[in-house]
Order: structure tokens, then sequence, then C-alpha cells
């Protein structure tokens, strides 16, 4: 198993650790990470070129501008399948997921034998740090909408780590997403698409024991308010 993961950047200069991604690089021979510089204006590409100068088997590219989440993420899983990655998927840089949480989920693959494996938040709320009051309704709402438009036995969709076989990858991102923030609910309907509806058995949710809320997140308060009339699209699209 050589395994890769995709970790998309947006003037994240103060917010990465780079001695966590070097130390955990160095001590897992088989696992790499792709960062992805989504046209930052701060010094995050010097921040990328310092992990990945320590840590050589580590690579980045860089965006020519501002794309949004989706696109990075989607221009990171293209590379790691291209690279011949087994296992493939994607982290938030601000490690609120921890790197130690992100090789349960890539072992997973192997253990439950599924083709997909994201973590979820929802099934250990007490050990949720951080989250304020209007995160937290928004996420329950959220969910709720996004689970009554997939019709699958998920709890959480947008918990920013994924991870699939790397043969799944063609399918899932080959075309541009919809959306730059909430392309996750996308990817569950392409992977639902691709199994014929037949996914029970074959992705795994997997239950966070640890997960603190980023108070900087970079989505902006419209994208909320546009979250109902984006889903809604997205149900269509998929749909027809």
């Amino acid at each position: 198993m050589q395994a890769c993961i995709i970790v998309p950047c947006f003037n994240e200069e103060k917010r990465i650790s780079s001695d966590s991604f070097i130390k955990f690089s160095n001590d897992n021979d088989h696992i790499s990470f792709i960062f992805v510089n989504d046209g930052s204006t701060d010094n995050t590409n010097e921040v990328l070129t310092h992990i990945t100068t320590e840590s050589p088997k580590n690579s980045f590219i860089k965006l020519s501008h501002n794309q949004g989440k989706a696109a990075a993420v989607r221009a990171g899983m293209l590379l790691a399948h291209q690279k011949g990655f087994t296992h493939i998927g994607y982290l938030d840089a601000d490690l609120t997921i921890p790197l130690e949480t992100a090789k349960g989920l890539i072992r997973s693959l192997d253990e439950k034998k599924v083709d997909f494996v994201f973590a979820s938040r929802t099934k250990r709320f007490k050990r949720q740090k951080g989250q304020s009051l209007f995160r937290q309704t928004i996420g329950h709402s959220f969910s709720l909408l996004s689970r009554t438009i997939l019709q699958m036995p998920i709890k959480d969709t947008q918990c920013g780590a994924k991870f699939f076989r790397s043969t799944n990858v063609p399918v899932l991102f080959e075309a541009p997403f919809m959306s730059k923030w909430i392309f996750d609910v996308e990817i569950f309907f392409r992977f639902k698409e691709h199994h014929h509806g037949n996914v029970k058995t074959n992705f795994f949710e997997y239950p966070l024991d640890y997960w603190e809320d980023n108070h900087d997140s970079k989505v902006k308060f419209m994208d909320y308010v546009k979250v109902p009339y984006t889903l809604m699209s997205i149900f269509i699209y998929y749909r027809t």
C-alpha cells in the first residue's frame, strides 16, 4: 500500500504546522502528501517549500489563482492517481482532525474491505471542541437536508477527511464540481451512481474520537445562505 493525502491550502501560512507534517511523513514511509496551494497571497508557498525540502517524498502544486477547495482537492486527487498511489484522500491543512486519525481512515479501507471511508463528527458529540452554537445549528440542519436528498445511511457528509481506493478517483473527480464548498455531497452522489445505488457495504463512516472546530473557517456567511439553493441545484442535476 502506498497512500497519499491531499492537503488543500489557501493562505495557511499561520495555521499549517510544518513540523507535524514533516514528522508524520518521516515516521510513515507508506504515506505521502501532495499540498495544493490554491492561489494563496501570503507566504504559504514558502511554508510548503520548507515541508517538501525537509521531506522530499512529498510535493506541492500551485494553482494560478484561488479556485476554491473543490478545485484544489480535485487537482490533487487526480495528480495522486496519476502518480500511482493505491489509497488516496484529502485532509484539511489546519489538522482539526489529527494525522494519526487520518492513518486510521486509510487503514480502514483494507480492514473494512470498502472503496470509500469518510470521517464522521456526529457519533462523538462530547469530544468536539470549540464549535459555536451557530456552526453546530447550521451543521445539524445541513446534515439533515443532505441526508434527505442523498437517501443514503450516513450521518456526516461534510467532515474534511475522506479516503478512497485509487480506482474510484477518476470516476469521482474527473468532472469539475458544481460547488466550491459543499462538493462532498456531489462525491456521495457520484459514488452512489457509480455503484448503482448499492453502497451500504462499500463505504465506512469512521467515527471520530476527537475533532477540534476551526474558528477561522474560510466559509463566509453568504455561503451558508446559499446552501439550500446549492443543495437543491445539486439534487436536481444528479437526479436528472
